[in-house]
């Protein structure tokens, strides 16, 4: 019960914004006119407030702060924007709320898509960010990870294929083409500096994508500039700060042989490998996973498919009439079914359509549109006469 509640609590959002166009910034106002409410009810009770903190605080510990606004981010700007004391029919002046959502869209947004979200402008930042009760936690891992696959910046789409193989990270993205869908853990080797992770990645085809090396040179810029203090900043950070020395070159003049060989080297990979599986297994309830972005459109009109049927005339003849008498005697002995004459009528109709299309295959006579149409959809149309109320 706690990890189905604690995953719900932590998936569910209340976006403030999840479109441009006024049936979504509707639908905007009212999430965050409910997380407000939750918001309000923390400060009308205290000890509500305190037994939250009692679970968030210990978690941020132990795997890091959510990627989504919270409880204190929103305390602030209600304490703020709706100051007077009272009841909670004052959120209901829609100038204000449309003020907060302006302030808060001014917030942090969050670092990891780790749901689905209409991206407009080709970012998603505004458009996911909102409130989240217990919403997962940040984690380099999966930011890392959310930078190295599919995906659109400035406007610009990032990593699509261009090699000649298929490597495990390629795949067909709809309305794409082929593009780095899936990352792998030695992304994460070679973002905190591993050059034998890098050159495995090579030489396996994981590196032939558009922007590859700009997305993983930024990364590399980013996390080797961090302080050791924001190394520490809580457990799961220290976990990984524990694997770096594992990634090191390592050049010491009375190194054993051992140690300088590739099979070493590789060894420390999967160790590293390993470990931060081990330290992902640990944390899922907590941390927030990243998606690979796809790209929406409407599908492409299935290309039109000429059947045929089997120009057998007379069974479609005598199968209607038997049909036909079934629906009679049925009414004539009292039997009543509710539904079935009328799906028996309609298997006599479908009947008749293939007599006469029989008949026009063997006088070898043109079908109509509507006739090949007919042929096409006639599994649904018998599946349809299979189905009757559930009491039946």
């Amino acid at each position: 019960k706690y990890f189905k509640t604690m995953m719900w609590y932590g998936r569910i959002d209340f976006k403030l914004k999840p479109g441009t166009k006024e049936p979504a910034i509707t639908h905007g106002k009212k999430m965050t006119l409910q997380a407000i409410l939750m918001t309000d009810a923390f400060l009308k009770d205290k000890e509500a407030f305190k037994l939250w903190k009692k679970i968030y605080e210990p978690t941020v510990y132990f795997v890091g702060k959510t990627d989504d606004l919270y409880a204190d981010d929103y305390l602030k700007l209600v304490k703020e924007i709706f100051p007077s004391p009272g009841m909670v029919d004052k959120y209901a002046d829609q100038s204000k709320l449309s003020q907060f959502i302006e302030e808060a869209t001014k917030l942090r947004p969050p670092k990891i898509l780790s749901g689905a979200a209409f991206v407009e402008e080709g970012e998603f930042a505004v458009s996911t960010k909102g409130f989240r009760f217990m919403g997962q936690r940040f984690i380099p891992d999966s930011y890392m990870f959310q930078e190295l696959v599919y995906g659109i910046k400035d406007r610009k789409e990032i990593l699509k294929y261009k090699g000649e193989e298929k490597p495990f990270t390629m795949e067909v993205i709809p309305n794409v083409g082929p593009a780095r869908a899936f990352p792998r853990g030695l992304d994460i080797l070679a973002v905190l500096g591993s050059k034998r992770a890098l050159e495995i990645l090579e030489k396996e085809g994981d590196t032939e994508y558009t922007n590859y090396y700009d997305q993983l040179n930024k990364l590399k810029d980013e996390f080797s500039s961090q302080t050791t203090g924001e190394w520490k900043q809580n457990l799961y950070w220290r976990w990984l700060y524990s694997l770096l020395p594992l990634l090191e070159e390592r050049k010491e003049e009375n190194l054993p042989k051992f140690m300088q060989s590739v099979a070493w080297i590789d060894k420390e990979l999967q160790a590293t490998l390993g470990s931060w599986a081990e330290l992902r297994h640990d944390t899922i309830l907590y941390t927030r996973q990243s998606y690979t972005m796809m790209v929406t459109a409407m599908p492409q009109e299935p290309k039109f498919t000429y059947g045929y049927v089997e120009p057998y005339p007379e069974v479609y003849v005598r199968i209607e009439e038997m049909m036909r008498d079934l629906r009679n005697n049925l009414a004539t002995l009292g039997i009543i079914v509710e539904g079935l004459p009328e799906k028996i009528e309609e298997f006599e109709d479908l009947l008749a359509k293939l007599k006469i299309i029989s008949e026009k295959e063997l006088s070898h006579k043109e079908l109509s549109k509507a006739e090949y149409s007919f042929i096409r959809n006639i599994g649904d149309r018998l599946a349809s006469l299979k189905r009757f109320p559930e009491e039946i």
